[in-house]
C-alpha cells in the first residue's frame, strides 16, 4: 500500500514555463519545478480559497509519474492538510491512498533553481514576479499560508506590503492591508518537528483556524 497525490486538479492559469525560460535561462533545466505528482508548480485549482506559500516545495520522490512520500515532514504536512479538508483522500483497489487538492493551490517562492545551495537574496527577487502573480489572478482567494520567515517576506513583498506592516508569527493570522488575511508557520522541516518549534497538534491547529476564515461569510 503506498501514498500518491493526484494531478487531478485546474491547472488553469499556470505560468507557460517554456516562454519564462527567456526570463531566466534556469526554467530551461530539465526535472525542476515539479509539483505533488510531477506537475509543474503552481498547483492545485484556479479557484483555490488557500494558497500555501513555500520556501522551494519538497517533491515528494517520484516513480513512473507518481509520487510517494514516506518521511515525517511529508506526513504531517500532508496528513494536516487532508484532516482540514484541504486535501482529498481516495483509496484505490491495491489499498493505494490518492490525495487531490481541495480549494487548496501550492506555490514555491524559488521558481527556478538557486544559484547556490542556499537560496540568495536575488534568487527572491529574481521569481518574487511569479508569486505576485499568483496573488493577483485567484480570484476566490482568502488565506495565504506561508510556511517560513522567506515565504512570509516574500508574500509581503509581492503584495507591496513593507515587512514592518507585518511581523511572522508561527501559528497566527493576521491581515493584510487590503484585506487578504496571512497565516504564519514554521517550516514543517525535520529539525523543527524534531526540536518541538512546530508540531502536527499545532499544525493542525493553524489549518482548522484557516477553515474557519474561508468557511465564514465575507
Amino acid at each position: 500500500m503506498g501514498v500518491v497525490t493526484s494531478s487531478a486538479a485546474d491547472l488553469s492559469g499556470t505560468m507557460d514555463f517554456i516562454d519564462n525560460s527567456a526570463v531566466c535561462p534556469r526554467f530551461a533545466m530539465p526535472g525542476f519545478r515539479t509539483g505533488l505528482a510531477g506537475e509543474r508548480l503552481p498547483f492545485g485549482p484556479a479557484d483555490a480559497s488557500l494558497l500555501i506559500v513555500a520556501p522551494a516545495f519538497i517533491h515528494p520522490r517520484e516513480s513512473d509519474d507518481t509520487s510517494r512520500f514516506d518521511t515525517q515532514t511529508e506526513s504531517v504536512f500532508y496528513e494536516a492538510l487532508t484532516e482540514a479538508g484541504f486535501l482529498s483522500r481516495s483509496v484505490d483497489e491495491n489499498g493505494d491512498i490518492t490525495l487531490s487538492p481541495v480549494e487548496t493551490r501550492f506555490v514555491s517562492v524559488i521558481q527556478s533553481p538557486p544559484c547556490s545551495d542556499l537560496p540568495l537574496p536575488s534568487d527572491v527577487v529574481d521569481c518574487n514576479h511569479f508569486l505576485r502573480t499568483e496573488l493577483q489572478t485567484l480570484p476566490h482567494l482568502r488565506v495565504v499560508l506561508t510556511l517560513g520567515v522567506l515565504a512570509h517576506n516574500a508574500t509581503l513583498a509581492a503584495c507591496g506590503v513593507p515587512f514592518s506592516r507585518v511581523s511572522f508569527q508561527n501559528g497566527q493570522i493576521s491581515s493584510m492591508p487590503d484585506g487578504l488575511r496571512i497565516a504564519n508557520s514554521l517550516l514543517l522541516s525535520r529539525h523543527n518537528l524534531e526540536t518541538g518549534h512546530i508540531c502536527q497538534p499545532s499544525f493542525g491547529k493553524l489549518l482548522r483556524e484557516i477553515r474557519q476564515e474561508i468557511d465564514s461569510p465575507e
